[in-house]
């Protein structure tokens, strides 16, 4: 992992902390090394050897999610290497395995839910996805979706899934309804990423 690396998934984590998008610089090396300041160069530095050493195993993606959780929008290079974040990661990590394992079943059963609906709609193209998250419920006030996930019929991280990569775009009334996932978008789009290719496996099942 190259320093590179580092910076740009800070900033990458940091945008989707902050909801706002950001820019990389085009030649990152000389703006760490000519426009950071020297403590903030030197704790980016030693960040990316700690990523190469004793940390390889951990996830950067997850540890800087676990540094805005914790420290919210001051969270910056000076906070870098805080104890709390390494001991909140840990605890976030053990929970999320366990989480994962969990929605690894749900995702299987959703897609199986998915296929069902089609079949029972007469829906013999191979965009699926794309015509299931178009659907509304019988009121036309909120997406089918939606109401699947509110009754269980599809997994939590599916429909990030959905609504992360736009196949779902969410009308306010959906947003009311769904406000767990709302509130706690950072974490289910972390936990998402995780069986991310669990998910894109069943999709090409699915429509194949």
């Amino acid at each position: 992992m190259e320093i590179e690396d580092v910076y740009s998934t800070y900033r990458k984590i940091q945008s989707i902390y902050k909801n706002k998008p950001y820019r990389i610089p085009k030649d990152i090396k000389s703006h760490i090394d000519n426009k950071m300041s020297k403590p903030n160069r030197e704790n980016i530095v030693k960040l990316t050897h700690f990523f190469n050493t004793k940390w390889k195993d951990i996830s950067i993606d997850r540890y800087f999610e676990s540094g805005f959780e914790l420290f919210g929008e001051n969270f910056s290079y000076n906070n870098f290497f805080s104890d709390k974040i390494i001991k909140y990661y840990i605890q976030i990590d053990k929970n999320k395995k366990r989480n994962i394992e969990i929605s690894k079943k749900e995702i299987i059963e959703s897609f199986k839910y998915i296929k069902l609906l089609a079949k029972e709609k007469n829906y013999t193209e191979k965009n699926i996805v794309s015509w299931y998250c178009k659907l509304f419920n019988s009121t036309n006030y909120i997406h089918g979706a939606v109401e699947d996930y509110l009754k269980n019929k599809i997994d939590k991280l599916l429909i990030t899934y959905f609504i992360y990569y736009k196949h779902l775009k969410l009308s306010e009334e959906d947003r009311q309804k769904i406000p767990y996932i709302i509130e706690k978008w950072r974490e289910h789009v972390s936990s998402m990423r995780d069986i991310e290719s669990l998910i894109k496996k069943c999709i090409i099942k699915v429509e194949s």
